[in-house]
């Protein structure tokens, strides 16, 4: 399993891509979320129109889906034939169906097919075994994970972490774990630093925290410094997993 980590910016970072990865295995390319920044990001990759297998989405506030459109466009424009699943919760279809019409709009009708699936029921993706559980947040939001031949990975979208998510974290070999603020917060919709503290891992996991409060970012880093196997995630950071052990490659971005 290898990780590309695309954006790990909170939904107004004027620095950062919106927060998004990319999984793959096995030839198989999964999209964890496409903010309206992430499609610049994927192009700088160059990769081609049927590269990616299937797009994920944790939830559709804009700075995790308003990039749908971009992407599914570029992907027409460039000639893409290969199927894509797009995954999402239920609920939430509607929006994510608007601006996949606008993509292809004006005939509304996509030159590759689209098959349309539920994260709240999602067991198998590709080559990997697959579980959700919602977090808490302002709009349903699924947290993701994934375990393949090699290791796992949970990926929490946005939210605190309800004890259903929490569990799956605990059982993966990295977490990516949104973390807005670095003190307790009142607002129950998003992670914060003294609540991610408490939550289990397994033992040698890594922990990777992103989707920062921008201003509070310079802050993370002494805080975290004593905290065992600890990381923030920035944009152009790979790691691939070898016999549940993920081992890090820092991008260029690290302050």
């Amino acid at each position: 399993m290898e990780l590309d980590i695309l954006g790990s910016g909170e939904a107004y970072d004027r620095r950062r891509v919106n927060a998004a990865i990319r999984v793959t295995e096995a030839g198989f390319s999964l999209l964890i979320d496409c903010g309206p920044t992430v499609p610049p990001a994927l192009w700088q990759r160059r990769l081609t129109a049927d590269d990616i297998d299937a797009v994920y989405f944790t939830h559709c506030h804009p700075d995790h889906a308003l990039g749908l459109t971009t992407w599914l466009n570029w992907c027409e424009s460039c000639g893409r034939t290969a199927p894509l699943r797009i995954i999402a919760p239920r609920r939430q279809r509607p929006q994510l169906q608007q601006l996949a019409d606008f993509a292809f709009w004006p005939t509304a009708k996509p030159l590759f097919p689209i098959d349309w699936l539920e994260s709240e029921t999602l067991t198998q993706l590709g080559p990997w075994q697959c579980r959700t559980a919602a977090t808490r947040h302002s709009v349903p939001n699924r947290a993701l994970w994934l375990r393949g031949r090699q290791g796992s990975l949970f990926y929490s979208g946005d939210g605190q972490l309800t004890p259903e998510a929490a569990a799956l974290m605990a059982q993966a070999d990295l977490a990516l774990v949104e973390c807005f603020s670095l003190s307790e917060d009142p607002n129950p919709y998003h992670g914060n630093w003294p609540l991610t503290q408490t939550l289990s891992r397994k033992a040698g996991a890594l922990l990777g925290l992103y989707h920062i409060e921008q201003s509070q970012r310079a802050a993370f880093k002494p805080a975290i410094a004593t905290a065992p196997d600890v990381f923030l995630a920035e944009q152009g950071d790979r790691a691939y997993c070898l016999v549940g052990q993920w081992h890090r490659q820092p991008g260029n971005w690290h302050e």
